[in-house]
């Protein structure tokens, strides 16, 4: 039976006093949560009335909450508002700057490539290749019970053996000097003995040759000792067998001509001389009074090309080889034949056994005063060393989904709509640079992840090397397969001497994922690698305000890069009058960064150096924030955070800057970084936008909302 009035009023009165006020006290409470709810969803902050409790959400909620000092007023110093938490823990963290994790994250997802054991079905070829080679270098049961064996055949064919340890059984007879360097260059072993055959590329023309020059002195120094490691050093050699009481003797022989070696090459180590007719010759002019070489055959049988006499080459090493010839002169070809050994011996110690290995490390220890890498870690390094670009492509693949491209394109989209719409109405150019920046804006390539060559797993086989290679080993042990890495390496190499492919194109072939973003003005490339989006920059799945303030800005920022406003800049875009004009924008970004710098106690002479940076900052964010207005528009608006007090447009802004904090004693500034300190990479783009001081409250005349701005493209 359901109670009437009446009986809601009896029963009401019978209740003792403490009943009526907790009763009562309940009923407040649950009207205020009703009102709270109402007000929640009424609220115009929350267009779509919800609340995101995704974890992609909580954990950007945790990273604003952990990031800022809701302490600090946004309109006083927004910089120590948005990082205000981040520079508090920054050394407890040990993290010097809030893109150091995003670092470390794209390190550790590259390092798992390459050492997990699951997604073996799916493997391209070379990452396979790259995992056996890991699991082999950690595979140090094998390599200590045949370590020594693969070195000795090496030396077998390189030097027909160590004479240290063959004694009188080792014959000078059919030693030259250029036969071990041909000999391990085709078994793929380093063979950079006596000389280095490189490729010198005309940047101006394109054109590749060959560059003959002196072997590098620092690497040289690398394979010399000092007296206090003879003794590791002569260990390493009775592992190997030696069992002359003159070993030590002879080691010491070997590493004097070690150092007159490296003071020679260091001595003629000069910048070649690329565009003068004395040392841009053709094979067939090459000459040497003292030292006779057949430099056509030694040249071909280097390269493995099939070179003709009229192939030109840099030659610049005539005083080098007046020196060569001499020191050879001087020196038992026992001795030559040893340093080349110790060179093969030490080149491959990774891959000998442990005995051997331990001698190494000591002598680390007492010259270095370091202690060796782990062995897991060695190998890391060794894979990453040996197969370059193989994970990185591997790594871009798998963290740049077609998904994740779309919707990334879109925002590129958005935001290069706005900068057609800022040259549009720019009050500040002529009609014809008016349609030449807009056609360039049109004309801009835009590559995310890496460029396309990297989703496409024959092509990076071709740019890596290994297409002309059917058959790879499908079993192998660690030195077996650095050995055809480095063949491959150097066949690749030198057959870009013959290639037509522009070099600039060349030099982004090899994938990065350095967490940063590039704008290649002389190919007018926008690109975006995939280490860079994710974590704080990027996520699909939390709202878009966040996404369009961290990387819709990046993306502004380098779109700008695409019209240099500085006068000097050899620029296809702006006329001379126009460049003129654009000097007042110039004149107010140095001075405003001039402020800046007199108030932090600083040199105010260099703000020319990072003019560029700047105007790419202060324009950048401002595009990325009307983009983000227009997609608003055009797809309704976006849940809020869980336990962030602010609303979208607030949280555009901190999400633009938060991803700047930077604690400088705990990060080396880059001796040749342009941009200015985060501080004000954050503050000076702030306070020169139209639209911060609205979202914010800030009040004209407060330090982030001056009265008079500068203004770029918008």
């Amino acid at each position: 039976m359901i109670m009437g009035w009446r009986d809601v009023k009896g029963w009401y009165r019978v209740r003792s006093t403490l009943e009526k006020v907790l009763l009562l006290t309940v009923l407040f409470f649950v009207f205020v949560i009703i009102v709270f709810f109402v007000c929640l969803l009424t609220s115009h902050d929350l267009p779509e009335n919800d609340i995101c409790m995704s974890p992609e959400c909580i954990r950007a909620a945790v990273h604003i909450l952990d990031t800022i000092d809701a302490e600090v007023n946004p309109c006083d110093d927004f910089y120590r508002f948005a990082c205000g938490n981040f520079l508090k823990n920054a050394y407890s963290n040990n993290q010097p700057t809030m893109l150091h994790s995003l670092s470390q994250l794209a390190k550790n997802q590259l390092r798992q490539i390459v050492m997990e054991r699951r997604n073996e079905a799916n493997l391209t070829r070379l990452v396979a290749l790259q995992r056996r080679f890991f699991r082999s270098c950690t595979n140090t049961s094998w390599i200590d019970k045949h370590g020594d064996e693969r070195l000795f055949n090496i030396l077998d064919v390189v030097v027909d053996g160590w004479p240290i340890l063959k004694m009188e059984n080792w014959s000078q007879n059919s030693y030259v000097w250029t036969k071990p360097m041909v000999a391990a260059r085709k078994l793929g072993v380093y063979h950079h003995f006596f000389l280095r055959i490189e490729v010198m590329r005309d940047f101006n023309t394109g054109e590749a040759m060959l560059w003959i020059r002196p072997p590098f002195d620092a690497e040289i120094e690398s394979f010399m000792f000092d007296d206090a490691n003879v003794e590791y050093i002569y260990n390493i050699a009775k592992e190997l067998g030696a069992s002359s009481v003159d070993v030590k003797t002879d080691l010491r022989i070997t590493n004097k001509f070690a150092e007159e070696l490296r003071s020679i090459a260091g001595r003629h180590s000069n910048q070649s001389q690329a565009y003068d007719q004395n040392t841009n010759i053709t094979i067939q002019d090459i000459d040497h009074k003292f030292l006779k070489v057949d430099w056509w055959k030694f040249l071909r049988n280097i390269t493995g090309l099939h070179l003709s006499k009229n192939d030109r080459v840099i030659f610049d090493v005539d005083g080098y080889l007046s020196d060569l010839y001499y020191l050879f002169h001087r020196t038992s070809k026992s001795t030559q034949a040893n340093y080349i050994a110790w060179v093969l011996i030490l080149s491959n110690i990774n891959y000998l056994p442990e005995k051997i290995r331990n001698q190494h490390d000591l002598m680390v220890e007492n010259t270095e005063h370091r202690k060796p890498e782990k062995r897991v870690d060695q190998c890391y390094e060794l894979s990453l060393g040996l197969f370059t670009s193989i994970a990185e492509a591997e790594y871009i693949r798998r963290y740049t989904t077609p998904e994740k491209k779309q919707k990334i394109q879109i925002m590129i989209d958005y935001v290069q709509a706005e900068m057609k719409d800022a040259i549009e109405t720019s009050k500040w150019m002529d009609e014809e640079n008016r349609s030449n920046a807009i056609q360039r804006l049109k004309n801009i390539t835009t590559y995310i992840g890496w460029l396309d060559a990297a989703f496409n797993t024959s092509q990076m086989e071709e740019i890596a090397g290994y297409n002309k290679i059917k058959h790879l080993p499908r079993h192998g042990h660690a030195i077996d397969i650095a050995m055809l890495a480095i063949k491959v390496k150097y066949d690749k190499l030198y057959a870009s001497i013959h290639s037509k492919l522009s070099w600039k194109l060349e030099n982004l072939l090899n994938p990065g994922i350095e967490v940063n973003a590039y704008f290649m003005r002389s190919s007018n490339m926008l690109i975006l690698p995939a280490s860079i989006l994710q974590g704080v920059i990027y996520d699909a799945n939390r709202p878009n305000y966040m996404n369009f303030g961290a990387l819709g800005s990046v993306i502004g920022h380098e779109l700008t890069h695409g019209f240099s406003i500085l006068q000097d800049t050899n620029d296809d875009v702006w006329t001379n009058s126009t460049l003129e004009q654009r000097g007042e924008i110039v004149e107010c970004v140095q001075k405003e960064y001039n402020r800046y710098r007199y108030k932090q106690g600083k040199d105010t002479n260099d703000s020319s150096l990072s003019v560029e940076e700047n105007v790419a900052d202060f324009s950048g964010v401002t595009l990325a924030y009307d983009a983000y207005r227009n997609w608003r528009r055009a797809n309704g608006g976006e849940r809020a955070l869980p336990g962030v007090r602010f609303n979208g447009d607030q949280i555009f802004w901190i999400m633009a800057s938060t991803f700047m904090c930077y604690e400088p004693q705990l990060a080396e500034k880059d001796a040749d970084d342009q941009h200015s300190t985060p501080e004000f990479r954050v503050i000076g783009r702030i306070r020169n936008s139209p639209y911060f001081a609205h979202d914010f409250g800030c009040p004209e005349g407060s330090r982030m909302n001056p009265r008079e701005k500068c203004r770029v493209f918008v």
